[in-house]
């Protein structure tokens, strides 16, 4: 009975070597296609010297002994390199808010349709671009709300503007007191606060006539958007 079992332990370790190399096979093959696809996008969110290369490495004892663990036989860690000439290092110890933000979000528009987190949260992702790059960053953000639910605190109308629902956040002081408001807002308030992003005027009949051309024309390319879905 013993020469069955260890016959069977054999066996069955054999098997689970066999597939875990098939795993680690298809791992690497599936990080070369990730970090393309992730550092095509990060190129348009502003980052386009970046580099995210994915590490597949072999788990082993201290003494050099393949170690199959339930996941495999590989460790997976993803690097991150912001600027040319400089060697990839662990993305947490590395990446600054506004860098991890993209980073994060370049991640998430990849993987959007096949993971299995409902909602998202980017804080600090508009720190440091404008422009081109922060009408990407906001085309990008409502691509991935297709699929999830995503919050987004931003200082850029470009990026608001693009949002489903607009929440604004404000310190007042009463009684001696500070209290943060929680507001959600929409029609003439909302034009009001993008206008005030836009010039820092929320009166101004010429910041109000952009603020609303801004949220028509998002809103006509949702209507696109949704119609060519259907």
């Amino acid at each position: 009975e013993k020469a069955i079992l260890e016959r069977d332990i054999g066996h069955y370790k054999s098997l689970a070597l066999q597939k875990a190399e098939t795993l680690s096979s298809k791992r690497k093959a599936a990080a070369d296609l990730f970090q393309q696809h992730t550092e095509a996008i990060l190129s348009r969110l502003g980052m386009a010297q970046a580099g995210l290369p994915i590490t597949v490495e072999r788990k082993t004892t201290e003494q050099g002994k393949l170690l199959l663990g339930p996941a495999g036989l590989d460790e997976v860690r993803i690097l991150f390199a912001p600027n040319p000439g400089e060697s990839p290092r662990p993305l947490s110890k590395i990446a600054s808010g506004g860098e991890l933000s993209r980073v994060a979000l370049a991640i998430k528009s990849v993987l959007s349709a096949k993971d299995s987190v409902d909602s998202l949260i980017f804080d600090e992702i508009d720190v440091g671009i404008g422009g081109e790059v922060a009408v990407a960053v906001g085309d990008y953000l409502r691509g991935l709300a297709r699929h999830k639910q995503v919050f987004c605190v931003t200082h850029l109308a470009s990026i608001a503007a693009k949002a489903e629902t607009h929440f604004k956040v404000e310190k007042v002081t009463r009684a001696g007191r500070t209290a943060t408001i929680f507001e959600r807002i929409s029609g003439r308030p909302r034009e009001e606060e993008i206008a005030r992003m836009l010039s820092g005027d929320k009166r101004g009949e010429l910041s109000l006539a952009h603020a609303a051309q801004l949220l028509r024309s998002e809103e006509r390319r949702v209507g696109k958007e949704c119609r060519s879905r259907w």
